[in-house]
């Protein structure tokens, strides 16, 4: 055995902590067999030796200006930037293997009984771990000690751990062999793969850049897809009697995931045969644009070409042309792409980025121009752009200006996307860097309200005073009692005392108490204005570079699904982008129809009202089925853009099959629906309902019938007068406004339908037109012309295990959460009442049933159906 690994000897233990967070609950007694662990994690010399000996490519250079070119001028560092796959490819090329969770909380521990740290229960100070400290600039850091070190530290600097370990805590976060999942649970990441959406490998240990608290052995960090981060090294263990593997599962278990989704090498050489003897040719009026992460080759263009793209997105940082300098331009990358691409005929979806963290050239990051977004939960500025601060809006200008000089008039360009802020680029506050957008230094963000700099405090100060007037009209609507504007605050959220923060992992946003009708008000007024100046902002970048590109399509890039800390209305997105005849790119599609149908109808049906085009992009990995519902999504709603990643197309061979299969099925078309659903916006703000139970319970009417939904904005704008059945299905608070609306279209002979309701109130006085609307006691009720019906049913999820939404996948998590009653209950007492009541008005449903096959009617009278099981179902469709 090496003279470099340590034996460690097996035994039982307590695993995980009760004053953890949420993940290393419960503490539960594990046995372990004896095994030989690394004494410190590899390092760059022992890591060159293997991709020398493999032809692995070097890891990418962290870029840190005190260490230039790492990998290879620190060898006695520990390596960073390798994936949990490549790590896994050289402890097997080691003969070892990577530790489980259960070995290396084990060894931590050195012996120990349950310590707090592998050395034991007192702090680290400066002598016993590299971590966040006075040397370093992270908002968290330590400034009670220096370690010596701003990054990484020569491996074994530190004390050892009982068993010899060096760098138990500290210095890299370090790859464990499994797959992340909740101790009191199973492993679900496995499912969430096949979902498409990938799995979380686990690391452990803790780094540099992160806080004391993650440096505690039971701490466990969750990373997506097992990707490469900078803070990220491994050590490997071997087997004491080489007979039994008790990793062997959790290397094997996923072999085909841990790659991130991409096809192996002989794999890949049969797509690319199969695909070069494939042509195919996208219908008119689409746009199928694939993203390339990778660099173009000519002969990758033909084939992209061959596949019916009419163009390929590459994201175009600021950072990418500018960054040695202001005014010091450099496009010669570009310049190359878009010479391959004129040559084999493809059109270019540049995908403009200024704003992000990954997306700042650092001469600006470094100067006193940059003011970043602060947050309420912590008063922590991020290292992304301030939308508040318009001094910026200059340097966008600048920015657009240079580009639109360089490549206007090339003939190339088949659409503008614009990447205006949050964490990648979608018009949308900073949620989570997903540790992807690393190509800048670790930086705070999270899931939270953005709003806490300089610039943002005063713009609500202003536009409030704006909205009532008189500070003490604004204390009459809102219970306070400010003397003065300069004394108007934000409103306070509350963040859980130790899940509230975590430094490289999703946490949730605050949360706003509301307890009375004022403190409603209050919230909906600071929401509203946190959305206002997101459209704002979006506004400007959609004119100036309107003003750049006269002639060519410009789309404004959004995402998420809804949820009020993004700080997005889609609606009034749509209604933007319509006025400057632009369009609009949602992110947020998965491998689900039906949860697809929800996160993105409000864009499909607001855009097709106002007159924007639209298209759609995965947030993730995609399965086969995922690939066919995407497809069919897009053709249902009307969009003239679908959207993949290279990943998507080459990821697998049933994956290009599925894509060339369907590709038929992918047209512009004009879907006719006359069931509008209202979407309870203000309710989810209020925290009536939440997005889950929203979402769930439109996937639900969904499987019943195609419909559209439609919110306060587009019903203030008249899309009433386009249906004659609505629907209100969830929540209590509503706006005055669109409430009365709706009053009067029922009286000019609309018909509306009620369920799973208690009450209906104003927002703004907190009357309620519940009995107004509807025999609450269940049945019709006739308004003027027009009629409504109320089903007392509920539409209600089981009970969520503890736990259950923390993870940032929760998309993919919603789909198998179970409602209370059986499809068949909701079948017969929901929706065939209903089907009877709109038969009655002169509507028959061409669906109508819940059996997970979904119909959609288009203008020509065809009709596009999509069944979800793996047989062959037998339907009757109503004409």
């Amino acid at each position: 055995m090496s003279c470099d690994m340590v034996y460690i000897p097996g035994g039982e233990f307590f695993m995980g902590s009760e004053k953890g967070y949420i993940e290393e609950k419960p503490v539960h007694k594990v046995l372990i067999k004896s095994f030989y662990m690394d004494k410190y994690p590899v390092t760059n010399r022992e890591y060159k030796l293997f991709c020398d000996a493999t032809g692995t490519p070097y890891p990418q250079d962290p870029k840190w200006e005190e260490m230039p070119d790492y990998f290879i001028n620190f060898p006695d560092y520990p390596v960073v930037n390798v994936s949990w796959a490549q790590a896994a490819a050289y402890a097997k090329w080691a003969g070892k293997r990577l530790p489980t969770e259960e070995e290396w909380e084990y060894a931590a521990c050195g012996g120990k009984k349950q310590p707090m740290y592998p050395w034991g229960d007192d702090e680290p100070e400066d002598y016993r771990a590299n971590y966040a400290d006075r040397n370093t600039d992270y908002p968290w850091r330590d400034f009670r000690y220096s370690t010596g070190y701003k990054y990484t530290a020569p491996v074994c600097t530190y004390i050892p751990n009982g068993y010899g370990l060096y760098d138990m805590a500290g210095n890299v976060w370090e790859w464990c062999a499994n797959w992340y999942y909740e101790y009191s649970g199973e492993i679900s990441d496995k499912t969430q793969i096949n979902d498409g959406w990938g799995g979380s490998k686990v690391c452990r240990g803790g780094s540099f850049c992160t806080n004391s608290f993650d440096l505690r052995v039971a701490r466990r960090r969750r990373i997506l897809n097992g990707t490469g981060q900078q803070d990220v090294g491994f050590r490997c263990v071997k087997d004491v009697v080489q007979v039994e593997n008790p990793g062997e599962d959790h290397l094997n278990d996923q072999d085909n995931a841990a790659s991130n989704a991409w096809a192996s090498v002989n794999e890949l050489g049969i797509i690319k045969q199969k695909l070069e003897n494939t042509t195919l040719k996208t219908a008119k009026g689409m746009r199928l644009c694939l993203g390339l992460w990778d660099e173009i080759t000519e002969e990758k263009a033909v084939l992209i070409k061959r596949l019916g793209f009419t163009s390929v997105e590459r994201y175009i940082r600021w950072e990418s042309v500018e960054n040695d300098g202001e005014g010091r331009w450099n496009f010669d990358y570009w310049d190359n792409l878009v010479s391959i691409l004129k040559k084999v005929g493809l059109k270019w979806v540049p995908f403009i980025i200024a704003g992000p963290a990954y997306s700042l050239p650092d001469w600006y990051r470094e100067s006193p121009d940059f003011i970043g977004l602060k947050c309420l939960e912590h008063n922590i500025e991020s290292k992304v752009q301030s939308i508040w601060d318009k001094r910026f809006y200059r340097y966008i200008e600048r920015f657009i200006a240079e580009f639109s000089r360089r490549y206007k008039d090339m003939e190339v360009i088949e659409n503008v996307l614009l990447g205006i802020t949050g964490d990648f680029g979608e018009a949308i506050y900073p949620d989570w860097h997903g540790n992807l957008a690393m190509s800048v230094s670790l930086y705070h963000t999270h899931a939270g309200y953005w709003c806490n700099d300089r610039f943002a405090v005063k713009d609500f100060r202003k536009k409030i005073i704006q909205k009532y007037g008189t500070i003490e009209q604004l204390n009459e609507a809102w219970g306070t009692c400010y003397n003065s504007v300069q004394n108007i605050t934000l409103p306070e959220v509350e963040i859980d005392p130790v899940e509230g923060f975590r430094v490289e992992e999703h946490t949730k946003a605050g949360i706003f108490r509301v307890t009375d009708n004022k403190s409603r008000v209050r919230w909906m007024d600071f929401v509203d204005w946190y959305r206002d100046s997101m459209l704002e902002y979006a506004d400007f970048w959609m004119s100036i570079t309107k003003k750049y590109f006269p002639d060519i399509l410009v789309s404004l890039c959004t995402g998420g699904y809804g949820q009020t800390y993004h700080g997005v209305d889609f609606t009034r997105q749509c209604k933007v982008a319509a006025k400057y005849n632009g369009g609009l790119r949602l992110t947020n599609e998965s491998s689900s129809y039906s949860n697809n149908f929800c996160v993105t109808n409000l864009v499909s049906t607001s855009a097709r009202f106002y007159g924007a085009r639209f298209g759609f992009e995965p947030a993730a990995n995609l399965t086969p089925d995922g690939m066919v519902a995407r497809i069919f999504n897009t053709t249902a709603s009307g969009a003239d853009e679908l959207h993949f990643f290279e990943g998507n197309i080459f990821g697998s061979e049933e994956n290009a099959d599925v894509f060339i299969k369907n590709f038929n099925n992918l047209f512009k078309a004009s879907p006719v629906k006359d069931v509008g659903i209202i979407y309870p916006d203000v309710p989810i703000v209020l925290g009536d309902v939440s997005h889950i139970e929203v979402i769930r319970g439109l996937e639900l009417f969904r499987d019943y019938c195609d419909c559209m939904f439609i919110d306060d904005t587009t019903i203030k704008d008249g899309i009433l007068n386009k249906i004659k059945y609505l629907v209100f299905c969830t929540g209590v608070f509503y706006r005055k406004e669109t409430i009365e609306t709706i009053i009067s279209w029922i009286k000019n002979g609309g018909n509306l339908i009620g369920y799973n309701l208690e009450d209906i109130r104003s927002l703004e006085d907190n009357q309620s037109y519940f009995n107004i609307l509807f025999n609450t006691q269940g049945g019709e009720k006739t308004i003027g012309k027009g009629a409504t019906l109320f089903v007392p049913v509920k539409v209600a999820l089981a009970e969520p295990t503890p736990g259950e939404y923390q993870d940032i996948m929760l998309l993919a998590k919603q789909c198998s959460i179970p409602f209370e009653n059986g499809r068949e209950y909701y079948q017969q007492y929901l929706f065939e009442p209903m089907t009877r009541f709109l038969e009655t008005k002169g509507y028959s449903i061409i669906d109508g049933k819940l059996d997970g096959v979904y119909i959609s009617l288009l203008e020509n009278g065809k009709k596009l159906i999509y069944n979800t099981h793996n047989c062959i179902s037998n339907i009757k469709i109503t004409e």
